[in-house]
């Protein structure tokens, strides 16, 4: 084997240098900690760790996600995004905001379906029918958070109930007046939520022992899609190992036991454009 010369040596070293103090992937949020796509999140960032991925996760809340996209394409090529579709999806239709748009990113969605609940106390209402019955009634003050804001207003459109969404920056600060029963009805993503004194009423998919919300509002269809997005022109698209990780995430049984340790489900196909467009045309229909 010919030995290599000082200028070939001198390659090699700044080949590895730049390898080995290359930046960590930067799994950016559009939310602050402690909610469902934090969870998430975490669970994602510990599959990339374990298969020697190095990333950090940082929070950047505020504009309904437009902080953190921007984040994200200042920093194409070492910045992705994880959150919901709806991040996309009321820039560009509620705000006309065509810089901010789920066409400028690859989406690797929907990857996990992340439940919707409608959650109360143990003092408060006794069913979901209940709920709903006092609710065509009376208007009734409910915790939401996000997207969620949305679509109490086409509950209200389609159904003829009187929710009066209360909007909250977080679920930390829900979880908190619902427990100190500041407010009786949350809707909101369930991972969150787990405590002895809150009680699941019902959801907009299968949870054990959990009604699901069409049971009582005929026909009702609701998805929060939470994945991962990734700027068309940033060079992770071309890194084979953080797209066969992310390809190969809905055969990791770890992960998958985590994400449903907080019940958030892992879904096996990949519509991302479908899904993208069918949110798109439901809130477009409340305009």
């Amino acid at each position: 084997m010919k030995a290599l010369n000082l200028w070939d040596k001198f390659l090699f070293l700044l080949i590895f240098c730049l390898t080995a103090h290359a930046e960590p992937i930067n799994i950016v949020m559009p939310v602050s900690p402690g909610g469902n796509v934090d969870v998430f999140a975490r669970a994602f960032s510990k599959v990339l760790t374990d298969n020697s991925i190095e990333n950090v996760i940082t929070y950047q809340a505020g504009g309904q996600g437009d902080i953190a996209y921007n984040a994200v394409m200042n920093k194409p090529d070492t910045s992705i995004l994880i959150g919901a579709l709806h991040t996309f999806v009321f820039s560009h239709v509620f705000q006309d905001r065509e810089n901010i748009h789920s066409k400028n990113m690859k989406l690797f969605v929907p990857m996990v379906e992340n439940p919707f609940t409608f959650i109360t106390t143990p003092n408060g209402f006794s069913s979901f029918k209940e709920m709903i019955e006092y609710a065509k009634k009376n208007v009734l003050p409910c915790g939401v958070s996000n997207a969620n804001s949305m679509e109490l207003i086409r509950i209200n459109k389609e159904y003829k109930t009187k929710f009066e969404p209360i909007p909250y920056k977080g679920t930390a600060q829900i979880k908190t007046d619902l427990l100190g029963n500041h407010i009786k009805c949350v809707y909101d993503g369930a991972g969150a939520y787990m405590h002895d004194n809150i009680k699941y009423l019902a959801s907009n998919i299968n949870i054990k022992d959990i009604p699901k919300i069409s049971s009582v509002l005929t026909n009702y269809n609701f998805n929060m899609w939470l994945g991962v997005g990734i700027p068309n022109d940033s060079k992770l698209l071309k890194n084979e190992k953080l797209l066969n990780v992310i390809d190969t995430l809905n055969q990791n049984k770890e992960y998958i036991q985590k994400l449903n340790d907080h019940q958030l489900f892992i879904n096996s196909y990949n519509k991302s454009n479908g899904t993208v467009d069918r949110i798109t045309e439901q809130y477009r229909a409340l305009q």
